[in-house]
């Protein structure tokens, strides 16, 4: 019956029907051209694909001119609108950075990121570091700090974090690895400073916040760290919390055991009671 029902609905679903509205992005027909100008079929003989868009302009320059250079990416101060990571677009790749982009830091360092998605870090680092010598900035700058994470070499992750972050001061992404490098180096000092160092509007950042609490926290500033995440019934709320994720309820344990030591007294953390706004472990304790 389904064999009778595909055969007999086959011109339906082949045949263009009535008016477009609207269509996704343009990555369908960018393959499309890229399978055409290396002479191969189209994805679908009947699907109409739309055509590409600014997401997919520099790409299209390098099927045309061999470059990824237009008018729109010559300036590092906004982040790469779009990646590949395929076999066919890495050929194209290598064969640009071997001739019209050989001075380009944009095309050695989505090469440096393809290799990164694929987990070849050797290779990644490479390009990375070539594209750096040609212009360093906060993009190449981020991927090399994500390789020393990779590598647990977490004394550079930190400091290529925090030099990321500040080449672009505003943005909130970048600000939140710097903290989380730092923390994960234990440079408790360093990332007060840097929080504290931040624009004003980053430093409203709930998970910015957070991070500053965990290293106040550990520097022993208990009262501020505590407020920051709990005060008066007033929780930090976290709007890009994690499933499962209990840093409030360990930030919040930490700082009553580190009390309870200042003091003297026996600790047990079964007997912490974590206030119910901040309570995310899925025990109830």
């Amino acid at each position: 019956k389904v064999e009778h029902e595909l055969v007999e609905t086959k011109i339906m679903a082949t045949t263009k029907l009535g008016k477009m509205y609207l269509y996704g992005d343009g990555f369908a027909s960018l393959e499309n051209e890229r399978r055409k100008s290396q002479n191969q079929k189209p994805l679908s003989a009947h699907l109409d694909f739309g055509k590409t868009d600014a997401m997919q302009e520099m790409w299209l320059s390098l099927l045309e001119n061999k470059t990824l250079k237009t008018k729109h990416n010559l300036e590092s101060k906004d982040a790469p609108v779009s990646y590949q990571r395929s076999k066919e677009w890495e050929e194209l790749l290598l064969e640009a950075v071997n001739t019209n982009d050989k001075d380009f830091w944009l095309t050695h360092y989505l090469l440096g990121a393809l290799y990164f998605a694929e987990r070849k870090f050797d290779l990644a680092k490479e390009w990375i570091n070539s594209s750096i010598k040609l212009e360093q900035n906060a993009w190449n700058t981020f991927i090399l700090g994500e390789i020393y994470r990779i590598e647990g070499d977490t004394e550079s992750y930190a400091k290529t974090a925090v030099k990321a972050s500040k080449m672009k001061g505003e943005n909130s992404e970048l600000a939140k690895n710097a903290m989380v490098a730092l923390i994960a180096d234990e440079k408790w000092e360093r990332a007060v400073e840097f929080y504290e160092s931040l624009q004003k509007t980053l430093q409203q950042v709930p998970r910015l916040i957070l991070y500053y609490a965990i290293a106040l926290c550990e520097k022993g500033n208990l009262d501020l760290a505590e407020k920051l995440i709990y005060n008066d019934g007033k929780a930090l709320e976290i709007p890009d919390i994690k499933e499962g994720e209990l840093a409030l309820n360990q930030l919040w344990i930490k700082v009553q055991k580190k009390r309870a030591e200042l003091l003297g007294k026996p600790f047990d953390e079964k007997n912490v009671v974590v206030p119910f706004e901040i309570n995310y472990s899925m025990s109830g304790n």
